[in-house]
């Protein structure tokens, strides 16, 4: 049973609950995105597992997860591009910012509550193969690099589910 930690909007740990329970209760926690782009500056995107609980079929970040109770935003970050990708690197911070996520995805959030999270951003310019077709990995359907013009385009025309905050943090950062 995985645990993450409960935090205030200034970002310390007043309680530790199972991320079930917090989804639950619409409680504060963090969240690490990781930015994975190739040499011609071409995004890595997710699509999430039809498996999944939150989101399935969605196009997500390169690589993003809860930050387990005991953890720190580096030590997760690290863990996960390690376990998920197979990855081990040094990446650069971009951002951290507290959001809500009754403001980005209010069509997705069927009881209308406020649900916060603190969430940092990175960045790696990676240019070799990633294997996401992997029979243990159960999280992902497809991986692969697109354009900044073809995510526009997949967002202007909705033709594929998109998670929130993705949309978010292109248009803050790179459109």
């Amino acid at each position: 049973m995985e645990y993450i930690d409960i935090v205030d909007e200034n970002d310390n740990v007043i309680w530790m609950n199972t991320r079930k329970e917090s989804y639950n209760n619409q409680t504060t926690n963090r969240i690490v995105s990781v930015l994975i782009f190739n040499k011609n500056w071409e995004l890595l995107l997710q699509k999430r597992a039809s498996t999944c609980s939150f989101l399935p079929w969605y196009w997500a970040l390169s690589a993003w997860w809860h930050v387990s109770s005991w953890q720190t935003y580096e030590e997760a970050w690290k863990m996960e591009l390690s376990e998920e990708l197979w990855i081990q690197t040094d990446l650069k911070y971009i951002w951290k910012f507290y959001w809500d996520r009754l403001v980005l995805n209010w069509d997705l959030n069927k009881i209308k509550k406020s649900h916060y999270f603190h969430e940092i951003i990175f960045e790696w310019i990676y240019d070799w193969f990633i294997n996401f077709d992997r029979e243990d990995n159960d999280e992902v359907d497809e991986a692969r690099f697109f354009t900044f013009e073809e995510i526009k385009k997949m967002i202007e025309k909705n033709t594929e589910l998109i998670m929130p905050n993705l949309i978010y943090v292109l248009r803050k950062f790179y459109f």
